[in-house]
């Protein structure tokens, strides 16, 4: 089985529809054999992103791969 690791940016700041959310598309940031590969390679992501933007929130998501027929985000 494969795993995605999807990075998910949500910027805190105004938009053009006035909300205050401001959500970048996702990013696919690798495949991982197992589960626990992916949330192990998130976590180490997480703990070296020191040069972060203070305005947004990054979440790392882990996703099982489609069969084949939708290529990742």
């Amino acid at each position: 089985m494969t795993y995605w690791l999807i990075l998910v940016v949500i910027g805190f700041g105004s938009n053009p529809t006035g909300g205050s959310n401001v959500p970048a598309p996702a990013l696919h940031v690798g495949n991982f054999p197992s589960f626990d590969a992916c949330m192990s390679a998130a976590k180490e992501a997480m703990s070296k992103n020191g040069n972060g933007s203070p305005n947004a929130s990054y979440r790392f998501l882990c996703v099982e791969a489609s069969n084949g027929t939708m290529p990742p985000p």
